[in-house]
């Protein structure tokens, strides 16, 4: 059996190597994103993939994650993952993955993942030295204990309740983790429902759980904590839309990157087309995540990056904001690992928020942002206040992004973070009129919440800001 091997280019990613085999049908892609600690480390995922970018676009965000949860733990690797689609035989794979193993010479290190267990793993290690066994251990008990045990601080946090009685709890996926977890979830007094393919319906029921072929077939009124434990991706708007419906008190779960960032994706592919179109846009709506996307899409047409003046009460450049990367609180830290601004020709505007870290005021400074606090406004005046954004992007092509939480709450109540202090809405509107004359090439306006507003103030503000920016565009020098 002889392997073709293809390096399949990706910004931002050290290598992405295809591995095939055109008689066994064996489809390999392993993604290193970062060595900089060390080789990378993370667990090959042996999996029936319905397409080549489903796999891709997989393994490219598992890889990343891995990075992150390498780093946060303090561990001298790198990250890195691989895929396997599962259409070959157990003995074909570890032949074959043998082999992408030797050709990637120890710069990526592998271990289990979905398809994989222990006895794969011990396997694999005859035949390569680049397999972090587990031997003698249980990955799974041992990550079903600790999601079981976060659920358990999560209800002394909630109400000193020091069990799951009559919680009702709704499990996806009841592989290695969920099928503990769902154990240790019913021992402890909780009612659990599991949501997984129709292959597993007998399996759960046999072992006295109600099985569920998706998650809005519940029979609970209300669910006290979503555990996701499958492949991921779980997180979306589907989702939020349901757990408002189902009034969802907690997620907490196994699974990697339960975000699911392809509407990240889907954002920037219309925003670039929409760019290739029109002279720029507005974008409305969504919270700040949004921006990451937005801004890939004008670094394409502008064919480099631009000035960003970022108007909030909060930084945005956390790296992760309850252990995800891709959050309204995280999207200029991507930018800025991706070169999509400026270094030295972006601000914030109207900061005035908690921080994350003790360090997020020092990271900022090393992103290239340079600060307006909400109060300089009143100790500088809104002239000093548009020449300072001026002299900062100059001539360069200017994109806006406005939090509607820069504005205090009693002119934008309806919002999910507001914090007290803010601009008001006459400051907000007279800085934006002197910008007159920028090369604005888009901008956005993101976090409206009309919900959470009882007589649509969020919401005219929010239109007001959109007016002035058509404005804005107008008078563009661009």
């Amino acid at each position: 059996m002889t392997l073709i091997f293809k390096d399949l280019k990706h910004d931002n990613y050290e290598r992405v190597l295809l591995a095939q085999e055109e008689s066994t049908g064996f489809h390999s892609i392993t993604a290193i994103h970062n060595t900089k600690r060390g080789p990378a480390l993370g667990g090959c995922r042996y999996f029936a993939y319905q397409s080549h970018e489903e796999q891709l676009s997989d393994v490219l965000k598992l890889s990343k994650a891995m990075t992150y949860k390498n780093s946060l733990a303090n561990l001298d690797f790198g990250g890195g993952k691989a895929t396997v689609n599962a259409k070959v035989t157990k003995n074909q794979f570890y032949e074959l993955f043998a082999q992408v193993l030797k050709t990637l010479d120890g710069t990526y290190i592998t271990a289990g993942d979905i398809g994989m267990v222990d006895e794969d793993l011990i396997e694999l290690k005859k035949l390569s030295p680049y397999v972090c066994s587990t031997k003698g251990s249980d990955s799974g008990l041992s990550t079903a204990f600790g999601v079981f045990n976060a659920m358990i601080g999560y209800q002394e946090f909630q109400n000193q309740q020091s069990n799951l009685e009559n919680k009702k709890i709704l499990i996806k996926g009841y592989g290695k983790v969920g099928a503990r977890l769902a154990q240790f979830c019913k021992n402890s007094g909780a009612k659990v429902e599991i949501v997984d393919f129709k292959s597993k319906k007998d399996l759960i029921e046999r072992d006295g759980f109600i099985y569920l072929e998706s998650y809005q077939d519940t029979n609970f009124d209300q669910i006290d904590i979503f555990s996701p434990c499958a492949t991921g991706g779980d997180l979306n708007q589907e989702f939020l839309d349901f757990s408002k419906i189902k009034k969802v008190k907690c997620v907490l779960g196994a699974a990697n990157n339960q975000l699911a960032d392809e509407d990240i994706e889907q954002i920037q592919k219309a925003a670039t087309d929409l760019l290739g179109k029109v002279g720029g846009i507005i974008s409305m709506g969504g919270d700040h995540t949004i921006a990451l996307p937005l801004l890939r899409a004008v670094n394409h047409k502008n064919k480099g990056p631009v000035a960003l003046v970022h108007f909030d009460a909060h930084l945005d450049t956390w790296d992760t904001y309850f252990g995800a990367p891709y959050t309204h609180g995280t999207p200029f830290r991507r930018a800025r690992e991706e070169k999509l601004f400026l270094e030295d020709s972006s601000m914030h505007v109207g900061i005035r928020g908690p921080l994350y870290s003790r360090d997020d005021l020092k990271n900022d400074a090393e992103f290239g942002f340079k600060i307006i606090h909400c109060d300089e406004f009143q100790t500088e005046g809104i002239d000093k206040i548009v020449k300072r954004i001026r002299d900062r992007v100059g001539n360069n092509s200017l994109y806006l992004s406005i939090d509607i939480d820069v504005l205090d709450p009693s002119h934008a109540p309806g919002t999910g973070t507001p914090e007290i202090a803010g601009m008001t809405t006459r400051e907000l509107v007279n800085v934006l009129r002197g910008l007159a004359g920028l090369k604005l090439i888009s901008a956005d306006v993101v976090e409206v919440s009309p919900a959470y507003d009882h007589a649509e103030l969020t919401s005219l503000a929010a239109a007001t800001i959109i007016y002035e920016l058509t404005n804005l565009f107008a008078k563009s020098s661009t």
